[in-house]
């Protein structure tokens, strides 16, 4: 797709990102920066001849987060990691609200003509901190010579939710809500993701850094975070759009909340603050003993609670408090409308 000037250069090297909707629009906006020039790896990386390895391994910062004090540890700039629910925290801003889409959050300076949200830390600290919450790569969509066909992207199945704000309270919501099937015009359906730990390149520096592809839904062969089947980036064949009438305005700050894959329990929340599941009442205490895991091991179940298409702030906010009151983790819940 085509390149718009949606960075620019602030100080002795540092990119700024722009909330900028298109190249026309002229309007921008520094939003945050981090330093242009990444150096080379050294011993922050450690591929071998044969086949580049991208486990993460302890770096100064990394070594005080891996004994944390506190349950959340700031790990970088921008990044934070909960050791106790085993998930991290990836601060970004809105930067696109619509037009088609090759990635859902790229890197500062990178490719925002075509990514809903630009994430303020670097590719490779958020990929260190996936491996300090235990999480394995696995590889980005390339193509098999030997086979002669493309192989798409592998790597432990994730879960990826944005927190912003939504009818007036700090919410949780799938990327699906802010996408759109470009065959059907809907949210896609059943979108899964996979930590597929992008890779080093020749000169030694970390692929998703230089590209940008931090969360992909196209196929490229340094994406850190990529959907688990072949997608074409070629333009004519792209197959997801940003969804306008879900996108906040732009310049919005939100934060992407990446873990394992976890179970899900979709419930419908009534006009009069009732949580139906399979058409029957629940209440929040006993959705909370159907979310307990069924081992310590096990990530902690998600609930979805859907709602109408615009629920009243006071139905939102009492429904939140009850989960809350019972014992509900507000990581654990996601608010959306319920399927048509």
């Amino acid at each position: 797709m085509k390149r718009c000037s949606a960075a620019f250069v602030l100080g002795a090297g540092a990119l700024v990102v722009c909330a900028a909707s298109a190249c026309t629009s002229g309007s921008r906006r520094a939003v945050f920066a981090y330093p242009a020039a990444a150096p080379a790896l050294g011993p922050l990386l450690h591929p071998t001849a044969e086949t580049p390895s991208c486990q993460p391994v302890a770096s100064p910062a990394a070594e005080s987060a891996a004994t944390p004090r506190g349950r959340v540890v700031t790990y970088q700039p921008g990044l934070r990691i909960d050791f106790a629910r085993r998930l991290i925290e990836v601060e970004a801003v809105v930067v696109l609200r619509q037009g088609p889409l090759e990635l859902l959050a790229c890197g500062v300076g990178t490719r925002e003509h075509e990514s809903i949200v630009a994430v303020r830390p670097r590719p490779l600290h958020i990929f260190q901190a996936l491996g300090l919450i235990g999480l394995e790569p696995g590889a980005p969509a390339r193509y098999d010579e030997a086979a002669g066909r493309p192989v798409p992207p592998t790597g432990m199945p994730l879960r990826v939710d944005i927190r912003h704000e939504w009818q007036g309270q700090s919410v949780l919501v799938s990327p699906e809500q802010w996408l759109l099937d470009a065959n059907t015009g809907r949210p896609p359906a059943d979108v899964r993701w996979v930590f597929a730990g992008s890779r080093v390149l020749a000169n030694g520096q970390f692929g998703a850094d230089l590209d940008g592809t931090v969360v992909c839904v196209v196929d490229f062969d340094t994406a850190l975070i990529a959907v688990d089947a072949l997608h074409s980036a070629d333009n004519e064949l792209l197959w997801l759009a940003a969804n306008p009438d879900r996108v906040p305005p732009l310049g919005t700050p939100c934060t992407l909340v990446i873990r394992a894959a976890a179970a899900t329990l979709a419930v419908r929340l009534d006009a009069d603050g009732t949580f139906v599941l399979d058409g029957v009442p629940h209440s929040p205490a006993q959705l909370a003993e159907l979310l307990k895991p069924l081992d310590g091991a096990s990530p902690t179940p998600v609930l979805i609670v859907e709602t109408v298409d615009r629920p009243a702030p006071d139905l939102l906010r009492s429904a939140l408090a009850a989960l809350a009151g019972a014992g509900i983790d507000a990581d654990s819940i996601i608010v959306g409308p319920a399927p048509p």
